[in-house]
């Protein structure tokens, strides 16, 4: 994999690279058998990374690391390190379906419950090919069957593993099983598996358009989404301030010395 130009905002190494250049890398990392750790993190995963040790070195270790979400890439110019583009989990994942469908490579989908991933994989089955779908298997197992999991995913031959659980399981999991993992390319899908598997609609492309996708998911799901908005989104933009006003202040010494997620 070439070099990739690193930004650092709020003591985080974003990549500095679109999407399509994503996907040219996942091509070329997987045709050389490499391997590439990427995730895309949104103002709530950098607030709840950031106040928690082990995310933030989970999310630090990755290979790649993209914007998801607006206020992210807002961020970036406001602090003078304008990122290229937002690269959405979403999207990502989708490029990576249609990867393997033009490419022959297969991906194995961890995470969402069983219902949900099993739509997804007959979606993507119906239409694109079956031939894509390395295996898949619910989010839900304990610290104590992880290593079960990890042998199920390498015994499957995928190239790529899209992984659609929670912050910070997804990360945890990946940062501590990265070495062991035989893929290509391992990914955290946000919140992908539910979108695509029916559980939750996307917000209209104008409202996307508009950057008010965060209202319209606190509209239809304001259980999940409160604490976001009054919490995290709050506590973002005080972090961005405060990185403005004086630049550095994130070191690794200053960081994670609040409540554990």
């Amino acid at each position: 994999m070439q070099n990739i130009k690193k930004i650092n905002i709020l003591n985080i190494p974003f990549s500095k690279i679109t999407l399509t250049e994503l996907i040219g890398y996942i091509n070329s990392t997987i045709q050389k058998k490499g391997k590439i750790y990427s995730i895309s993190l949104d103002a709530t995963c950098i607030v709840r990374m950031l106040e928690n040790k082990d995310s933030y070195a989970a999310i630090k270790s990755a290979d790649i690391i993209s914007a998801d979400g607006y206020y992210v890439f807002l961020a970036s110019k406001i602090l003078g390190k304008p990122l290229p583009e937002q690269v959405f989990c979403i999207e990502i994942q989708q490029a990576c379906v249609e990867l393997a469908y033009t490419q022959g490579y297969k991906i194995f989908f961890l995470g969402a419950e069983q219902d949900i991933v099993e739509k997804m994989v007959k979606l993507y089955s119906k239409k694109y090919s079956p031939n894509i779908i390395a295996g898949y298997r619910n989010g839900y197992f304990s610290n104590d069957e992880e290593n079960n999991v990890v042998e199920l995913i390498n015994k499957s031959g995928a190239d790529i593993l899209l992984v659609g659980m929670s912050l910070p399981k997804r990360e945890l999991f990946l940062n501590a099983y990265k070495n062991k993992l035989n893929v290509s390319f391992m990914s955290g899908a946000g919140g992908a598996f539910d979108i695509i598997g029916g559980k939750v609609k996307r917000a209209p492309k104008w409202i996307i358009k508009a950057k008010l996708e965060w209202l319209y998911r606190f509209i239809i799901e304001p259980h999940k989404m409160w604490k976001r908005i009054f919490y995290s989104l709050p506590k973002f933009a005080f972090y961005v301030i405060k990185e403005k006003i004086t630049p550095k202040s994130y070191t690794k010494e200053s960081i994670c010395k609040t409540k554990p997620l």
